[in-house]
C-alpha cells in the first residue's frame, strides 16, 4: 500500500482504464490531499478531465 507522501496515510487508490492510458487516483483520508498519475506520470487534474473528455461528464436529462 502506498503511504501520504504529506502525512503517512495510507492513501486509497483509484484506477480508470481508458482511450489506452491508465488514470490513477491517489487520495489520503488524513490529510484530503489528491493526486493523479497518467500512465505513471504525475499529471494536473485539468489535464486529467481534458484527456478523459465527455465521456465522464454526467447526461443532463435536458439534453436527451
Amino acid at each position: 500500500m502506498s503511504k501520504c507522501p504529506a502525512c503517512g496515510a495510507t492513501l486509497i487508490e483509484i484506477d480508470i482504464d481508458q482511450h489506452g492510458q491508465a488514470f490513477t487516483m491517489q487520495s489520503c483520508s488524513g490529510c484530503d490531499t489528491r493526486t493523479w498519475q497518467v500512465d505513471g506520470a504525475p499529471s494536473r487534474l485539468p489535464s486529467v478531465l481534458r484527456s478523459l473528455g465527455d465521456e465522464c461528464l454526467p447526461v443532463s436529462p435536458t439534453a436527451i
